[in-house]
Order: structure tokens, then sequence, then C-alpha cells
């Protein structure tokens, strides 16, 4: 019998079927892969898209709880302008992070997001945060400064005062000195030499339980405060200029600390809750002082010697006056 057409079509041992079949079959696959490689392009465009809008938002958020931890935290610390360099994986940004010592900016390195907390330091003595009197150091050589509370007694109290005098004058130097008691703003502006520059306040914002962290126990020595631990306020900004209402401006930071919900969110409350002593709103007239940061030459430092309301002194960084 004569094969007709159909017959040939459903033959696959026919060589025109074997041919017509095989670009069919690449031919659909052609088709699946396109189909693929479109919808890969179009999800990734997608993500990509909702990764650029996405990211400068969080990053923004992260510089802004870091610019407000650093407003109430940290002595006699600045932070400069973010750097912020977006990227579909790994956006970061850096900000120079310095101190101002008599006009003169001195650098602390870098902070940076993503970020996490290393306050880059090097202690000559290995027990640290616990021990009263050791030096301690960034690993770029400057000296950090320690504060004593007033209300916690400690086995000995560090005085620099006496490295003073073998400082060149020509150098300008840092001093955080820890009162013998909380003062007003206006008291320690009166009591504090003219002839010293005073760049940072100290606040008391240690309520009982806080203090009791810090006194000795167990046969553990008291605990002395660090400087990127107080919390305090700036009497100059980063340019030099005296900041009006010091005090106003610290309730400010605070405030806009607390919307931010940042990481140290508890932190900043047990501060807040302190400072407001049960009312609705912080009164700055209850702002005390329990300590400063001043800086001048050594022989401007060297006035403070003596002074009955000094408990502490500890020397700070030492920068060239020209």
């Amino acid at each position: 019998m004569k094969k007709s057409k159909i017959d040939d079509l459903f033959d696959f041992e026919n060589v025109d079927t074997e041919k017509m079949l095989k670009e069919a079959k690449g031919k659909s696959y052609a088709r699946i892969i396109l189909i693929s490689l479109s919808m890969a392009i179009y999800i990734f465009g997608l993500i990509y898209l909702e990764k650029i809008q996405i990211t400068p938002f969080l990053l923004d958020n992260k510089i802004s709880e870091i610019d407000s931890y650093y407003s109430v935290y940290g002595a006699n610390t600045h932070l400069g302008i973010w750097d912020e360099e977006y990227r579909f994986i790994g956006s970061s940004a850096t900000a120079p992070k310095y101190k101002i010592i008599d006009g003169k900016p001195v650098s602390l390195g870098e902070v940076k997001v993503p970020w996490k907390v290393n306050f880059n330091e090097f202690s000559l003595n290995s027990n640290w945060p616990t021990t009263d009197t050791k030096d301690v150091f960034t690993y770029d050589g400057v000296r950090k400064l320690q504060f004593y509370h007033p209300s916690v007694t400690y086995e000995e109290y560090k005085n620099d005062l006496s490295l003073i005098a073998e400082i060149p004058d020509f150098k300008k130097i840092e001093m955080g000195i820890s009162f013998d008691k909380p003062y007003t703003l206006q008291e320690v502006q009166n009591m504090l030499p003219k002839n010293v520059k005073f760049q940072w306040a100290w606040v008391d914002i240690y309520d009982e339980t806080y203090l009791q962290g810090l006194k000795s126990s167990d046969g553990t020595p008291s605990v002395v405060v660090s400087e990127e631990y107080a919390a305090g306020f700036h009497l100059y900004d980063q340019v030099g200029e005296a900041i009006k209402n010091p005090k106003e401006k610290f309730v400010e930071n605070l405030e806009l600390a607390l919307r931010n919900k940042s990481d140290y969110y508890n932190d900043l409350k047990t501060i807040d809750d302190f400072l407001k002593q049960e009312n609705e709103a912080i009164n700055t007239d209850n702002i005390m002082i329990v300590g400063a940061v001043i800086t001048g030459s050594p022989k401007d430092i060297l006035s403070v010697q003596h002074k009955e309301y000094v408990k502490a002194a500890v020397l700070g960084a030492v920068v060239d006056k020209y």
C-alpha cells in the first residue's frame, strides 16, 4: 500500500520527520530560555530599583542614629561630614571623628556604617574597664579621657597635672577634670580660670542603679567612665564658635536621639527619665555638671592645680600650637 503524507508525518524514522522534530524542539528550548531570561532580567530590575530606593533611606536612618548618639555621648568628640557610597551589595558611609583642642582638630579615625561600636583603644593595664588609674590610648596614640563620679569612692584618683610641667608651652593640651560634687553650669563657668577654655561639660545622668554599677563590689575596684561613655554637651561648635544655650541644645539632641529609636534607646531613655525628675519635661536648671573638658597651654591648664573642686585630672590629646 502506498504511504500517505499523514503516514510520513508519524514515521519517526523518516529523515524529514526527524529533522522537523529537532527544529521544533530547538525552537521550544529557545523560547523557554528566552522567557526565563526575560523574567530573570525583569525580576532583577525590580530588585535593583527597589534597592536603590530603599538603601539611601536605610543608610540615612543609620547615619541619623549615629549622629544622635554622638550629640549626647563622647567627651569633646565631633563627627564630620558623611561620605556615602551606594552599591547594589555593600553600601556604606564614613565620617571623620575628631576632637577640638583649643581650636585645632585632632583626628580620632573614622566612624563607619554598617556600624559596630569599636572604641579603638589600647590600655596599659589589661583589666579594663574597672582599673582606676591606668592610661588608655587609641591606636593612633591619642590619650583617652576618663572621669570619676563624685558619688563613687575610688581607691586612687588619677592626677595627670604632675605631667603638665614636662610638656613644652608651645603645645596645646586637653584635660578632663572630675569635680568633687555636682555644680550648675553657671557655677562651673564662674569657678574655672578664665585662661582655660571650657570645651565640654560632663552631665550627671546617674541614678542610684547606675551608680551601684560604678561602685566597687566583690573585690573589684570602682569603675571610671571612659570618654565615649560620658554624656554631656559642647560649649563650642566644630568651628570654635560659642554655642548659645548649650543646655537647651543638649536637651534637643537627647529628644532627637530618642525619636530615632536606635539601639541605644534604653540608655537614652534612662538619661531622659533621670533629668525629668518625674516631670513631663526636662528643666534645664536641674542639669548638673560633674566634670569638664578644658583646653589650653600647659601653663593655662596648671591654673586648676590645687583647686578644691578638682577631684581627678586626666590628660587627653596633646597637639602643636601651630
